[in-house]
């Protein structure tokens, strides 16, 4: 498919997933992960808008591609990807604007984060981007950090298969006729209120 015999690429959809990763993305990570052939996985998401930011519960290194000329409204949008983002890259860097992209980019960043730029068609930079997620793949085992990396995704997963759980108790009916799911939702509701208030 891919022209090449040591990778292997398959597309997924999202079919409505918030944070544009599916649970179907979450088990195929989590089997190639299993089986100990894959050097390395590479998810790309569906989208880059504000919410889009669930990736992070699932990548060790997560990394925001852009390109010039999107103007600021849209880099604004991108805003909750960057707090969640390892690295930066603008890619097409040889177009107009690049160099306006990285300043603007750097600016709106709440924390340092490294900017690259890359020409994908031309290899350009595309050596030294290996390199930096090398580098810090190395710096995340030695210093134990992968660890804790992996411990939050796990804690996310747990949260998202709930979530997903509840979304289908609550669209499919389950419980609604016997008033289980409704009196459990005004239970834990009630809950939390009396907590708030003390």
């Amino acid at each position: 498919m891919n022209g090449r015999d040591d990778v292997f690429v398959r597309s997924l959809a999202t079919r409505g997933a918030h944070g544009a990763v599916s649970m179907a993305v979450r088990n195929a990570v989590r089997i190639l992960e299993g089986s100990g052939s894959f050097d390395t996985i590479i998810i790309e998401t569906a989208g880059a808008g504000q919410t889009e930011i669930a990736v992070a519960g699932l990548a060790d290194t997560v990394v925001l591609v852009t390109v010039p000329g999107l103007g600021d409204a849209v880099q604004a949008i991108k805003a909750g990807l960057m707090e969640v983002a390892d690295l930066v890259v603008v890619n097409m860097a040889d177009r107009p604007g690049a160099p306006e992209t990285v300043r603007h980019l750097r600016f709106a960043m709440q924390r340092k984060l490294t900017v690259m730029q890359t020409v994908a068609l031309r290899g350009a930079g595309v050596p030294e981007l290996t390199d930096e997620l090398n580098r810090r793949w190395r710096t995340l085992r030695a210093t134990g950090e992968l660890l804790v990396v992996r411990e939050d995704k796990r804690l996310d997963e747990v949260a998202a298969v709930a979530e997903q759980w509840v979304r289908r108790c609550a669209v499919g009916g389950v419980g609604r006729r016997t008033g289980s799911l409704r009196s459990m939702v005004k239970e834990v509701l009630k809950e939390a209120s009396a907590q708030w208030k003390a």
